[in-house]
């Protein structure tokens, strides 16, 4: 094997490691998705609390900006579980029309801030 045919395999061996190390989610976990660590989630945010036991994938928000939660998420003026070095004060939760939105056992959705939205429901 030449060289260069040694360096693209060391290069994609060290790909797919990286990948391999993300815990298969690669940061793309959507909010209400659940988590361990925000380095799981597409909105780099794991909020753990009474609410979201299991964690929560969401991101920062801004109340008067729709447009700062992605699709299928609504801003709520509330940010408990979110670390404090995080610097939020709302963050994004899933919308929900009926629990079965919610996709994830133990979760529900229920009224928050005038919002129907995906949370712990036991």
């Amino acid at each position: 094997m030449g060289r260069w045919a040694r360096v693209g395999v060391v290069a994609a061996v060290a790909a797919v490691a990286a990948v391999a190390s993300c815990g298969g989610s690669g940061g793309e976990t959507p909010a209400g998705g659940a988590c361990a660590s925000g380095a799981e989630c597409a909105g780099g945010l794991c909020a753990i609390s009474a609410d979201f036991p299991s964690g929560y994938c969401t991101q920062g928000c801004q109340l008067d900006n729709a447009a700062s939660c992605p699709a299928g998420s609504v801003c709520i003026d509330d940010a408990s579980g979110a670390s404090p070095d995080a610097g939020v004060s709302a963050m994004c939760y899933q919308s929900c029309a009926t629990s079965a939105d919610c996709g994830r056992a133990g979760f529900a959705c229920l009224e928050k801030a005038n919002h129907l939205v995906c949370r712990n429901g036991t």
